[in-house]
């Protein structure tokens, strides 16, 4: 297997040589001594990761469910979790992280273990699109947004940036590096 040598904040690495197609490198920004290197990883339904810098973590797609990042600046350590349904039960689901109520606590306290106890954990959401029209006007994006607000304030922390609600998908990634998230839709890039 051919390996691509590049250059990271950590030093001299080496990579598969499909690492460019696999999504493992997702930026390169010419530095002084080479290329700074960055492990991108997805973020699925009902689905939760931490990371630290240099990764990155994304969602693809993201519709009426909602995205939630905490991120603690002094460690850039954060993590990301893509709700489905505002509220459920963890017996009766395979994947806990698809309700609210229970994969932002359990996001909350991982990224609490990640950085070694108490400290102050922003947060961000984003999506709850109205994706289909509903003849009832019950739409569900709507309520996962309420449900992350309400966990959120359970926990005690603030919400630093929201982009909620429309009509329209959304595309996420969220860098620990900086707390920065990045959404993109059909109307262009936000950052929050």
């Amino acid at each position: 297997m051919d390996l691509l040598i590049a250059w990271s904040i950590v030093g001299k690495i080496q990579l598969p040589s499909d690492a460019l197609f696999r999504g493992v490198i997702t930026r390169k920004t010419p530095q002084s001594d080479g290329c700074y290197v960055m492990k991108k990883r997805n973020v699925g339904i009902a689905e939760m990761m931490i990371c630290r810098q240099p990764e990155v973590l994304t969602i693809l797609g993201l519709g009426s469910c909602v995205a939630v990042a905490l991120y603690h600046e002094r460690t850039k350590t954060g993590g990301l979790a893509h709700v489905m349904l505002p509220k459920g039960s963890a017996q009766k689901s395979s994947r806990p992280a698809k309700y609210a109520n229970i994969a932002i606590p359990a996001l909350h306290e991982k990224v609490l273990e990640e950085i070694g106890g108490k400290g102050r954990i922003a947060a961000k959401i984003c999506g709850g699109s109205k994706m289909f029209k509903s003849a009832a006007g019950f739409h569900i994006g709507e309520h996962n947004v309420t449900a992350a607000r309400e966990e959120l304030a359970k926990l005690g922390l603030k919400i630093v940036g929201e982009d909620c609600g429309s009509d329209y998908g959304r595309n996420v990634t969220f860098t620990p590096e900086n707390g920065k998230l990045i959404i993109r839709s059909v109307n262009g890039v936000t950052l929050l």
